[in-house]
């Protein structure tokens, strides 16, 4: 009975060291580095690769995780080649570089359509912009430093991505407050998931419209998300002022739960709480959807945009024709004028702008004038 016993004990200890050399090692945040900077292949694309964090370390001296420890100037390539094969840099990862001090430049190519989380926070080039929001290439990135106390921010012209929160979140929440309308470029191909997270938080806000510029490709997950803190649950008892989204894209842009969080225009989240599904069915049922009128039908069966009870078509190829009836008549002066009358809170503002000086003004109007006489 003894010997059985050791020779269990034995199997036993035997069983338990082949389990421990059979476990798998510790994933790494990176699939390999090339001239010191690191990649993970993309699981929806092996033919792709992001970005990514490398080995984190501990930083004495500012009491802070670095993710990467490059010196100087870089350019991210467009392609890598790694075990013979050719991969497309398609990403930069959440916290990517953080924290990486001797980090002071970045170059990135135009094969990037997602920046990731914080990817550039406090490094080099981060500490040496002014404050505002932070712009790469022709990303925006950050923002940086204190709001103002009243805040007027615009994403400027040549943009064509925002990062991953680069402007939302608990600490930016209040940064549009002043704006009546937040307008994103033409120039705007990516709009990053939680860009500009909680912009209506408060009760306070006094955002009228959105406007989606014509180029737009990609709209990341509560991209616009307007929750979660604070807000009651009934949205009719709530300050808030949106009257309008209007997307100038004649394609609807992928969107992956933009306006209202996970599932914006998808499916109700089952098992969440009537908080969220009455935001649901208000951003559905209340505000309406502006869109190219040759594209109404399109944005009507689109994954998340079909969920807008209200889709309304205007016109965005032929300028002087504000009221989207394809013709140009009298009728769009006197949508100038209302639009004039009613400011930047009429729906249809950006359209009336004929001019695209930034303003709907009487040159707006004798434009359409000139339009009708035949000028």
């Amino acid at each position: 009975m003894k010997i059985k016993t050791k020779l269990n004990s034995s199997l036993k200890a035997t069983l338990l060291l082949l389990a421990i050399l059979c476990l798998p090692a510790k994933a790494l945040a990176y699939d390999f580095q090339v001239d010191g900077i690191y990649y993970s292949i993309n699981e929806d694309d092996s033919t792709t690769v992001s970005v990514a964090p490398g080995e984190e370390f501990y930083d004495e001296e500012t009491g802070e995780y670095v993710y990467n420890d490059i010196s100087g100037n870089i350019t991210i390539p467009s392609t890598v080649m790694y075990n013979g094969i050719t991969y497309t840099v398609t990403a930069i990862e959440s916290k990517a570089f953080y924290g990486d001090k001797a980090l002071t430049g970045i170059s990135i190519p135009e094969t990037v359509t997602e920046i990731g989380w914080d990817a550039f926070y406090n490094t080099g080039y981060y500490m040496n912009q002014p404050d505002g929001i932070v712009y790469l290439d022709s990303w925006a990135i950050n923002y940086k430093g204190d709001l103002p106390e009243n805040p007027c921010l615009n994403i400027k012209p040549g943009t064509i991505g925002i990062a991953d929160g680069a402007l939302g979140g608990d600490a930016h929440c209040s940064a549009f407050h002043s704006n009546e309308t937040i307008e994103i470029p033409n120039s705007v191909l990516y709009i990053g998931g939680s860009a500009f997270e909680r912009i209506l938080c408060g009760v306070v806000t006094s955002t009228k419209s959105i406007v989606i510029g014509k180029s737009v490709k990609i709209i990341g997950g509560d991209a616009f998300y307007m929750g979660s803190y604070g807000w009651p649950r009934n949205y009719d008892d709530a300050e808030v002022t949106l009257q309008s989204i209007t997307c100038l894209a004649t394609e609807p842009p992928k969107s992956y739960g933009a306006f209202v969080g996970w599932n914006a225009f998808g499916e109700k989240r089952g098992g969440w709480t009537e908080y969220y599904e009455d935001w649901d069915y208000n951003i559905y049922y209340k505000v309406p959807l502006y869109v190219p009128h040759e594209s109404v039908n399109a944005y009507r069966e689109a994954e998340d945009w079909s969920r807008f009870k209200t889709i309304i078509g205007i016109s965005v190829t032929n300028r002087n024709d504000v009221n989207g009836d394809d013709e140009v008549t009298v009728s769009d002066i006197n949508e100038v004028v209302d639009v004039i009358t009613q400011g930047t809170s009429h729906p249809n503002y950006t359209n009336c702008d004929v001019n695209e000086d930034g303003e709907v003004s009487v040159a707006d109007i004798n434009s359409i004038i000139n339009a009708i006489v035949g000028d």
